[in-house]
């Protein structure tokens, strides 16, 4: 798994540094906790934070359509899951 990774715009000048952190074993695969962005041309960053993790979990399809997103949080799907990170 790459620790950094470097994006370049068009013209090849450096554009974006993204970096991969606090990797932990979840269902035996490495997965970073942690996945930052830093865009060097607008000195701007994005940070994901993965706080709870399941592989393989079964969605149903109706959650991850347009129209079921305003619904999707409030799904009890996601309570069944049960998938503390690092486990």
């Amino acid at each position: 798994m790459p620790i950094e990774r470097d994006f370049f715009d068009p013209a090849n000048q450096p554009w974006k540094v993204e970096r991969f952190e606090k990797v932990a074993t979840i269902g035996g695969v490495p997965t970073p906790l942690t996945i930052s962005m830093d865009d060097t041309q607008s000195k701007s960053r994005s940070t994901l934070s993965v706080t709870d993790l399941k592989y393989d979990a079964q969605v149903p399809e109706a959650l991850l359509q347009p129209q079921g997103m305003p619904q999707a949080m409030k799904s009890p799907v996601w309570n069944a899951l049960s998938a503390p990170v690092g486990k």
